[in-house]
């Protein structure tokens, strides 16, 4: 077994240990949190950055920076409505379920993550090297990285495409 197989299995374990413990509620209540902050920072990031013009010179900057911190507080009160509606939600008796489901949950949220990861590493040119190339398990992820490259720009994806298909 390769290293890049082991950190794979790690990926997937973490996650899906992750989504037991917190069950599949508090999972699907905090993607959705993090969707919304990241919806709600895209979307108000340029009109934060202008608040931000006597501060930073650079205008990337500033959106980087106004995006950053719409994120953070919209994340932080995102999750705080989710908790509250978790609280409301919870009933003891879907606890089995809640925990199952999570389970499932986090192994999908593990499989676009070591997907994402292997984006990243092709993007660096690690499929290239001997270690990467002995991996039995990146081979099963191509359809996942086949579908993230298609929400993609066109120009990006050809940063990627000749080393993952």
């Amino acid at each position: 077994m390769s290293p890049v197989d082991i950190v794979i299995l790690v990926i997937l374990s973490l996650s899906t240990l992750i989504g037991v413990f917190r069950g599949f509620i508090r999972e699907v209540l905090s993607l959705a949190s993090w969707i919304v902050a990241l919806y709600v920072a895209w979307l108000f990031a340029a009109q934060g950055a202008v608040h931000l013009e006597p501060y930073i010179g650079q205008p990337a900057l500033r959106i980087a920076a106004a995006f950053a911190g719409i994120f953070v507080i919209m994340l932080i009160a995102a999750s705080i409505l989710s908790y509250l509606l978790y609280r409301l939600l919870y009933i003891s008796g879907i606890s089995g379920m809640d925990r199952s489901l999570g389970a499932v949950f986090g192994i999908a949220r593990g499989v676009v993550l070591v997907a994402a990861v292997i984006l990243a590493a092709v993007y660096m040119d690690f499929a290239a090297q001997p270690w990467w190339q002995g991996s039995k398990l990146v081979v099963y992820f191509t359809p996942v990285t086949d579908f993230l490259l298609s929400l993609m720009p066109p120009d990006a994806v050809e940063n990627f495409r000749p080393a993952v298909t």
